[in-house]
């Protein structure tokens, strides 16, 4: 380069380093047009077209510099940059690699070759990229902050944290970096320490909707409905357009005491219409033949199609459904990576599954419609990974919600929501956007595991000591719940309460569940805690419990089922929503509603009186887990024929009025 030239080229650079582009981009041509592969002129303005949004262009300048001049690794590690921004991941990693190979001690291309690894999903090679920039340069705080998301990718936890950790200290006030780490804590069973690390990120940025929407979820894993719920409310109001946050939101004020039923259809109406009407767009009705009384065929959606609740209480359907006439569809949006032995039950006893993981919106659609769906079921509802806008636009001809959600959807498109005589009270149809659908003999069916300790005997036999046992969600923990359980502890002379889920055996979260039962007189040495475990494992600890206490507004659906087979009577009283009536539903249909109170009052009595009926207690535990099993709640034939004659209804209602 000319003397000329060089002066040109330094100009040209200062203007690029003042944010000048423009006179940069004028000033790098002159360069050009006295020399037409100067290979540092063409670079640059390859970056300044990149900059300027122009990436094709800035792609052929930067392929034309790396002609002009190899090795070129900074050029290299540009047009790699511009080539994942053109989602050309392949082509981006050859480019990448070959930089890193040219210049192994560059710490920002040993960064960048990590970024298209890791979004190639290569998490491995891109963990060893990383770790090589951070090597280089242990300061790069954007490369500790990848090598920790890299390392949870595969399930190294404390690795990950280590590495969040050195990105804060490279540099104070990373925000996502302290994000990350409190996401990772929560992973870990650390709910103090993930909330910590949570605030932190929101003192340095208050508008971060991403960790108020974790903080929600992590409160509610801390026996905080009510915080839970505000901290949702943030991550709405700084992400307004956010689906997922708005149905977060509407998950956790089922939790919450005193929302009542008509509030919550109204938040699922709004939400509704703020985030899927807009969206909408005319799709052509499903191409079926409307022959009411043909075999129909019955698609179920969900992630959860395994050790879960939606798994143990939809199985014994699928296991006799055949029977009935109905060809069953599962799809599965579960990675197959996370088969457990349930999901691999139900894969052989449902007439079809397909794996759905990795659909978008518009291929799920197709599938569903080029499976020639009658009814599409949706067993998510605003849980984590649902595909309501799917259902919104209507791939089966008629569409129902049931077991994922604790009422409705908000979906227009929803038709029906499954239920039962006891989930349906007096004038529930106002408070669906769905039409309730009731079956006979309860609305779900449990199907036993396998793995199931024996029954043992009733603990206060040999202690003279009551247990009483509360194994639900502690989002369901709430001030009134804790208030009527201090009652029931007052009203029993030594009886000790025990909880158990995971996340009781972090300090935070029990520290502050004992603060509230001691402001109302009960002592600490009467509260009992264990945390994660087996399932196995969770279900003997039926085993150290006279009585189980029911919650509410949300009570427990999966947990009652278990608590019977336990031979451990479960005390409830239905609440008005949907989601504080699983319990009275399940007692009903085992044919235990003596164990239902009318309120909150009768159910401090039933407790109370039950922990003093040695007999009774003694008889329970000894008869229960058989009439369990012979009682409609296992009966998976019975289901089976009821769920049937529901379909047919259905589906010929839609027949005759299509």
């Amino acid at each position: 380069m000319t003397q000329d030239m060089a002066s040109l080229f330094a100009e040209a650079q200062a203007k690029y380093q003042a944010g000048d582009l423009a006179d940069a981009a004028d000033l790098f041509q002159n360069v050009l047009e006295r020399d037409p592969k100067q290979p540092d002129a063409l670079h640059m303005l390859g970056v300044i077209a990149y900059q300027l949004g122009q990436a094709d262009a800035a792609e052929a300048l930067l392929q034309q510099a790396l002609h002009e001049r190899s090795p070129f690794p900074d050029a290299a590690a540009n047009l790699g940059t511009v080539l994942m921004a053109l989602g050309r991941l392949e082509d981006a990693e050859r480019i990448l690699a070959r930089a890193h190979m040219d210049a192994p001690d560059n710490a920002v291309i040993a960064f960048n070759y990590g970024n298209v690894l890791f979004d190639l999903k290569t998490f491995s090679q891109a963990q060893t990229a990383y770790e090589t920039a951070v090597a280089l340069q242990p300061d790069h705080a954007e490369a500790w902050c990848q090598l920790g998301i890299s390392r949870r990718e595969q399930n190294d936890l404390n690795g990950a944290a280590d590495a969040y950790r050195q990105a804060i200290a490279a540099r104070p006030g990373f925000n996502q970096a302290h994000y990350n780490l409190g996401n990772v804590h929560r992973d870990l069973g650390s709910l103090g320490q993930a909330e910590t690390e949570l605030r932190a990120a929101l003192k340095i940025r208050p508008d971060y909707a991403m960790a108020w929407n974790s903080l929600g979820t992590l409160l509610g894993d801390m026996a905080r409905s009510e915080e839970a719920n505000e901290a949702f409310d943030k991550a709405v109001l700084y992400a307004p357009e956010s689906t997922a946050y708005a149905s977060n939101r509407l998950s956790a004020m089922q939790y919450v005491d005193g929302i009542s039923g008509a509030r919550l259809a109204e938040a699922h109406t709004e939400w509704y219409w703020l985030h899927i009407a807009p969206e909408i767009e005319a799709c052509p009705p499903a191409d079926i033949d409307r022959n009411p009384d043909r075999p129909l065929r019955i698609g179920f959606v969900s992630p959860d199609f395994g050790v879960h609740p939606v798994g143990f209480l939809s199985a014994p359907l699928f296991d006799h459904a055949g029977n009935e006439g109905l060809e069953t569809v599962i799809f599965s949006t579960r990675p197959p990576s996370l088969d457990d032995d349930l999901s691999k039950r139900l894969r052989e006893t449902a007439s079809g599954w397909i794996d759905c993981a990795e659909l978008d919106d518009d291929a799920l659609d197709k599938t569903v419609r080029d499976a020639k769906i009658d009814i599409l079921f949706d067993m998510s509802g605003h849980t984590s990974g649902n595909r309501l806008k799917v259902f919104a636009r209507k791939p089966a001809p008629v569409q129902m919600s049931w077991i994922g959600y604790v009422g409705t959807t908000g979906l227009p498109a929803m038709d029906y929501i499954l239920g039962d005589a006891l989930q349906f009270p007096a004038n529930a149809e106002a408070l669906y956007a769905e039409k309730p659908l009731p079956l006979n003999d309860g609305y779900t069916c449990y199907a036993p595991p396998g793995n199931a300790p024996a029954v043992a005997p009733s603990p206060a036999m040999e202690s003279g000591k009551i247990t009483f046992g509360c194994l639900n969600n502690p989002a369901k923990v709430t001030p009134a719940v804790i208030e009527t359980f201090a009652k029931i502890l007052a009203g029993v002379a030594d009886s000790v309460l025990l909880f158990r889920f995971r996340g009781w055996d972090d300090v935070a979260v029990r520290d502050s569940v004992v603060h509230a039962f001691k402001r109302l007189g009960i002592a600490e040495n009467r509260l009992r805690f264990e945390g994660r475990g087996s399932h196995a494992e969770f279900l003997a600890t039926y085993n150290k419990v006279d009585i189980a206490l029911d919650t509410f507004p949300y009570s427990g659906g999966l947990t009652t089922c278990e608590a019977l087979w336990m031979g451990v009577p479960t005390v409830t009283f239905p609440g008005s929503t949907f989601a504080g009536r699983h319990a009275a539903s399940y007692l009903t249909t085992a044919g235990y509603a003596q164990l239902i109170a009318t309120d909150r009052d009768d159910y401090v009595n039933r407790a109370i009186e039950l922990a003093g009926d040695a007999g009774t207690l003694k008889g329970l535990r000894t008869s229960m887990r058989d009439q369990v099993a012979q009682s409609p709640l296992c009966d998976g034939e019975r289901f089976a024929r009821s769920f049937a004659k529901a379909m047919r209804t259905a589906w010929q209602s839609y027949c005759q009025n299509a």
